[in-house]
């Protein structure tokens, strides 16, 4: 094959054809490189997140268990923990997410999303462990998982059109690399 294709470049006319079918390849395999690095990188951020949603859950049992009288200090401490773990997976998904956004961006999509969870009242819940202070500070954690659960939402969306497309790209690259090697194989040098 490699001698037929070395034929094929001698001539201007085949040689023509084989040069823009090369580049439609390598134009083809830049998209899909691109695609591909938005996809890694919108994964991540979804990680990230639902790690975030995950300690939000375990925040707002603990929470619960808080309201109800439930362990006293040990579950507000419990409850904090897991709200000190949300944030630290928040402050990550916002660090992943700017690379997300400029990974799109070379794809000319976009999202903006933006996630904060501070100010969770926590040394009011210790100082003034009881009702008010817990049931402020659940509503609290019932907020940003909500805020959680709608960027994962988004995030999820963005990721599955972002795998349609990519599939489609090497669909679409594997289908061109086929027809240059079908069509060096069928043609005859002049």
């Amino acid at each position: 094959m490699a001698e037929r294709e070395t034929m094929l470049r001698k001539s201007s006319s085949t040689a023509a054809i084989l040069m823009e079918m090369e580049a439609q390849i390598a134009d083809r395999t830049i998209a899909a490189q691109e695609i591909e690095e938005a996809l890694t990188a919108g994964k991540r951020v979804l990680a990230s997140l639902e790690d975030a949603s995950a300690s939000l859950e375990k925040a707002e049992n603990w929470g619960k268990w808080d309201l109800w009288g439930g362990g006293r200090m040990y579950s507000t401490h419990r409850k904090h923990e897991y709200v000190d773990d949300a944030k630290q997976h928040i402050h990550d998904a916002n660090r992943l997410l700017h690379d997300f956004q400029d990974e799109l961006a070379d794809v000319k999509r976009g999202i903006d999303i933006s996630i904060d969870i501070s100010g969770m009242l926590k040394m009011a819940d210790y100082w003034f462990d009881g009702l008010i202070a817990d049931w402020m500070v659940q509503g609290r954690i019932n907020n940003a998982q909500e805020r959680a659960l709608e960027a994962i939402h988004r995030v999820r969306t963005v990721v599955g059109q972002l795998q349609a497309e990519h599939n489609a790209a090497v669909s679409v690259l594997a289908g061109k690399k086929s027809k240059r090697i079908a069509w060096i194989e069928g043609t005859s040098p002049d």
